[in-house]
């Protein structure tokens, strides 16, 4: 029988992988194509390893806000769902979120204008250092 210790500990390591990626979105993050932008968005990642994040964007800046589960806000025009596994491939550069969208596995609740301004300020930036 699994302690509940150790499911416990499964399930912070999870939310680690997870956040690691949402680290990774951050650090990608152009200021300069958001400058004039003020939106918020869910991004639901999917899977063992998932986590739900609230991004706020404003004023040329952006914030991942970790939620314990998905924001019933309807002032939120955006919610976007990945699986981690296919969050990491677009991150490794294995595939487009363009490519994802349109396979099916980034899916796009709401705005869809709106999504496809994310493309350029996380998913086609480089890495800052």
């Amino acid at each position: 029988m699994i302690s509940q210790l150790c499911i416990s500990e499964y399930i912070i390591l999870a939310m680690l992988k997870s956040q690691k990626l949402i680290d990774q979105l951050q650090k990608r993050f152009d200021p300069a194509i958001a400058q004039n932008h003020t939106i918020a968005y869910v991004f639901n990642v999917t899977g063992d390893e998932g986590g739900i994040w609230l991004l706020q964007i404003g004023n040329g800046a952006c914030q991942f806000v970790p939620q314990k589960e998905l924001p019933q806000d309807p002032r939120i025009p955006c919610f976007i769902t990945i699986d981690t596994r296919d969050l990491e491939m677009i991150l490794d550069g294995r595939m487009t979120a363009m490519t994802a969208t349109l396979a099916g596995m980034l899916a796009v609740k709401g705005d869809m204008n709106l999504a496809m301004l994310l493309v350029p300020m996380l998913f086609e930036s480089k890495v800052s250092v």
